[in-house]
């Protein structure tokens, strides 16, 4: 039965999402109200019927369907845990990306998200892609330390994926600390990969380091 019911945006959402300006933040406030507009979407327009608008129209704003809260029989919620699972994740990634652009290094709201994300029992593709960003973001930031907290957090994390998959984000780690000229390290990520994935393509990348 489609009876939960637009009642509004979720403003502890939006306040999460990082935005270089107050200037930049009113924009998109005003682009998602537009955008609702011409989408006829308001309060009491069932769920369903939104989100379908929303896809029709293949807008580009960023969490445009997370920010959308919504109430019906069922209490309120913004999100079930799960879907708030996902959209820490892309928080996490989305504001990291945005806050590197804009040469903000401050990731203290990201990594309090991290806690929640890491406190979940889904352990897949998002998660392990999450901790490989914070690691990646550290170490475009020289910040060794953290850098290889992150790396070595997602290393002692069991992921239910392929581990084909996960071989590949090790592959990824290993290149990370072969451009930073940390041979050993890199070395142990390239063969802890090859454990997950007998046939990553990193053995010539090996002998390199090697010889």
């Amino acid at each position: 039965m489609n009876d939960i019911q637009f009642i509004g945006l979720d403003s502890e959402l939006i306040d999460l999402i990082y935005f270089e300006s107050n200037t930049e933040r009113q924009k998109y406030l005003e682009d998602v109200k537009r955008l609702l507009g011409e989408l006829n979407i308001q309060p009491g327009t069932e769920r369903l019927v939104a989100i379908d608008k929303i896809a029709d129209s293949a807008t580009d704003l960023p969490f445009i369907r997370d920010i959308l809260a919504y109430s019906g029989d069922l209490q309120y919620s913004k999100n079930t845990d799960r879907n708030n699972f996902y959209t820490n994740c892309q928080l996490c990634e989305h504001n990291i990306l945005e806050k590197l652009a804009a040469g903000n290094a401050d990731f203290q709201n990201e990594e309090m998200l991290l806690e929640k994300i890491m406190s979940s029992d889904l352990n897949g593709y998002a998660k392990l892609s999450v901790l490989f960003s914070f690691g990646e973001a550290y170490a475009t930031l020289s910040n060794k330390e953290k850098r290889n907290f992150y790396f070595n957090l997602l290393r002692g994390t069991t992921f239910d994926i392929s581990p084909a998959t996960v071989a590949d984000f090790y592959k990824l780690v290993a290149e990370i600390y072969v451009a930073s000229d940390d041979k050993n390290e890199a070395l142990s990520w390239y063969k802890a990969g090859l454990i997950l994935n007998p046939k990553l393509s990193v053995k010539k990348a090996m002998k390199a380091l090697e010889a």
